[in-house]
């Protein structure tokens, strides 16, 4: 499980509206004195807000607007979560590619076959993101040996 810390901006009955800030792997590497690429990623640090659910096998917590928690996002979650936005994006600009050189103009075809793999992926992906958007196992979840409140 990847465990991130998070404040807690919103509660409601099945969670937390939780804010984390966007980590980067330049916090660990040695190069980071001299590399513009620490820099550029300091100046666009961004929050992201997400809704994080209370652990079903763990007692309801009761939290606060202000709170400082750690949420945890399953391993295979990130994996698979990657897996479909990098692989099938470019799998069907392949494909599409190959077949619009194939059954056209091999310059043109190749082209618009490519565009309209890319696009088809995107659609495929928009709707498979809306379907398991309510998905509970797709969430983080708050762990509950990590609560901090703030005075």
């Amino acid at each position: 499980m990847i465990i991130e810390q998070a404040e807690v901006t919103e509660v409601d009955d099945l969670g937390a509206w939780v804010l984390t800030i966007r980590q980067s792997a330049c916090d660990a590497c040695s190069a980071r004195a001299v590399c513009g690429q620490r820099l550029l990623n300091k100046a666009t640090s961004e929050t992201t807000q997400i809704h994080a659910l209370f652990d079903p096998n763990q007692p309801k917590l009761h939290l606060n607007v202000g709170d400082s928690v750690e949420i945890g996002v399953p391993r295979e979650v990130v994996a698979l979560g990657s897996l479909w936005l990098y692989l099938v994006p470019v799998l069907a600009l392949v494909l599409g590619a190959v077949l619009g050189a194939e059954l056209f103009n091999p310059d043109l075809g190749s082209f618009a076959g490519a565009l309209v793999g890319l696009a088809t992926a995107g659609c495929w992906l928009y709707r498979r993101a809306r379907r398991d958007q309510c998905n509970p196992k797709l969430h983080p979840i708050i762990l509950s040996s990590a609560i901090i409140t703030k005075a």
